[in-house]
C-alpha cells in the first residue's frame, strides 16, 4: 500500500468520524430541552400524557435550595401552564373518576403538579392548593409558605358549607400542617384555632357529617390539630376524646407537640391527667 493511498484512508476515516461527530450533534439538538413556549403550549393542552411529558423536562430538586431555584429561574409562560395543568387534571380526577386516585390512568402525574406549584409559592394558587389537600402532598404542606395571614383563610374554606367532606378533610389536614410549620403560634392565631378543636372535641357535629360514614376521619383530623397545638389545658380533653374511638390513643401519643422542639415526650403524657 503506497503511502498516497494510507494518506487517502486515514482522509477517508477522518471525514467519516467527522460526519458521525455532526450527525450525533445533530441528534442531541433533536433531544434537546423545549422552550418555554413549547412547554407551556404542552402543559395548557388539558391531555395528561403531554403534560406528564412536559413535566419531565422540568428539574425537580426538593430540597429548600432547589425549590428557592425554581423560583427564581422558572419562566412566567411555564408558571402559569402549571397552574393550569394541575386545575385541569384536578377537576378531570374529581369530575371523571369521581375522586379516586387510585383509578386515575396516570400514576403520580398529580403529585409532581402538586409538587411545582406549590414550589411557586403564588398567592393565585391558594384556592387550588386548599381543593388538592384532600389528596395530601405538597398541597396541604404548602399553605405554611405564606406566613400567619394563610389561617384566616383555612379557617373560611373549613367553615364553608359549599364544601364537600373529602375538602372539610384536606381542609384539617393543611391546617394542621401549617401549625406544625409555622410554631409557636401567636396568641390570636392559637386561641382561635384552641377554640375550634375544643368545639369538635366536645360533641360538635356539623351538618355536613350528620349522615355521613365520614365522621370518624374528621375527628381524627380534628384530634391531630389539636394535639399539634401543643395546649396543656387540651390535653385531658383530647385523652377523654380519643378514648372513645378505638386507635386514636395510640395516634395521641404519637402526635402530641410538647413545646418548640416538636420532640414527641410519651413518657411524659398522662391519659388520666
Amino acid at each position: 500500500m503506497t503511502a498516497s493511498t494510507r494518506f487517502s484512508l486515514s482522509t477517508i476515516l477522518s471525514i467519516v468520524f467527522s460526519l458521525l461527530a455532526l450527525s450525533a450533534l445533530a441528534q442531541d439538538k433533536q433531544v434537546a430541552a423545549p422552550s418555554a413556549v413549547a412547554l407551556a403550549m404542552e402543559l395548557h393542552s388539558g391531555d395528561a400524557y403531554r403534560i406528564a411529558d412536559a413535566i419531565g423536562h422540568i428539574p425537580r430538586n426538593g430540597t429548600k435550595e432547589g425549590m428557592a431555584e425554581f423560583r427564581r429561574s422558572v419562566d412566567p409562560l411555564v408558571a402559569d401552564g402549571l397552574i393550569a395543568a394541575l386545575e385541569d387534571q384536578l377537576d378531570e380526577l374529581l369530575s371523571t373518576y369521581e375522586g379516586n386516585y387510585d383509578a386515575y390512568p396516570i400514576e403520580d402525574l398529580l403529585d409532581p403538579l402538586m409538587f411545582f406549584v406549590a414550589a411557586l409559592e403564588d398567592e393565585r394558587t391558594i384556592p387550588l392548593l386548599l381543593d388538592c389537600s384532600q389528596f395530601g402532598g405538597e398541597a396541604s404542606l404548602a399553605l405554611g409558605a405564606f406566613g400567619p395571614r394563610i389561617f384566616p383563610v383555612i379557617l373560611d374554606y373549613i367553615e364553608s358549607s359549599e364544601r364537600t367532606v373529602e375538602e372539610i378533610k384536606g381542609g384539617f389536614l393543611a391546617l394542621t400542617r401549617t401549625v406544625e410549620r409555622l410554631r409557636p403560634l401567636d396568641s390570636s392565631t392559637h386561641a382561635t384555632l384552641r377554640k375550634l378543636s375544643i368545639r369538635y372535641l366536645q360533641g360538635y357535629t356539623p351538618e355536613y357529617l350528620k349522615n355521613d360514614s365520614s365522621a370518624y376521619t374528621i375527628n381524627r383530623m380534628v384530634m391531630n390539630l389539636a394535639s399539634s397545638l401543643g395546649d396543656a389545658d387540651l390535653k385531658p380533653m383530647v385523652a377523654a376524646f380519643a378514648s372513645k374511638h378505638p386507635g386514636f390513643v395510640e395516634m395521641y401519643l404519637e402526635r402530641w407537640y410538647d413545646g418548640p422542639s416538636g420532640a414527641v415526650q410519651q413518657d411524659q403524657i398522662d391519659l388520666n391527667d
